[in-house]
């Protein structure tokens, strides 16, 4: 009987990672921490990376989009925007091995997981010079790498500096 706990802690464990409720936390950077003044931007444009990941590049296109489209501004033609905002994912797949704590364990299962680290970047338009950036990492299944990316994402975003397009109306972010 006691073998059979294990098998159920994993199923348990199995049954969350897959529907996604494990909420793993996620480690924000931002640079510089205060960010420039975007009060007088206005409108960005949006740059999709090179290379972008197949499984999250969407998701968090649409976090991006949504979110600075959520802060109040509009999205424009690189030409007349006041931000270029361009994101990358970086990935490391490793295995994890997991076993009910006896060495000689008979039960033991190894899980898919990711280490993925999104990066923001929010640049001037014309010179293409780096105004913040902001970089999330966090670790999460490999079943559940979109909404991984996406939780990253926006918790990087919340560190950009608050409310652009609040403030001086008219003005320019540089």
């Amino acid at each position: 009987m006691h073998r059979s706990l294990p098998a159920l802690s994993a199923l348990a464990l199995c049954l969350l990672v897959s529907s996604g409720c494990i909420h793993a936390p996620v480690h924000v950077e931002a640079f510089p921490e205060s960010g420039p003044d975007f009060s007088s931007a206005r409108t960005f444009a949006y740059e999709p990376p090179e290379f972008v990941d197949p499984k999250v590049g969407a998701v968090i296109e649409e976090e991006i989009l949504e979110t600075l489209a959520g802060r109040g501004l509009t999205m424009a033609p690189p030409e007349q925007a006041d931000l270029l905002v361009t994101h990358r994912t970086t990935w490391v797949r490793v295995l994890r091995t997991y076993t009910d704590g006896d060495i000689d364990a008979s039960w033991r299962t190894t899980e898919p997981w990711v280490e993925k680290v999104v990066e923001v970047r929010v640049l001037d338009p014309r010179t293409r010079e780096v105004l913040w950036r902001g970089v999330g990492e966090v670790e999460a299944h490999a079943s559940v790498q979109k909404g991984a990316a996406r939780k990253a994402t926006r918790e990087v975003l919340a560190a950009f500096p608050a409310n652009p397009g609040l403030g001086n109306p008219g003005g320019s972010a540089r």
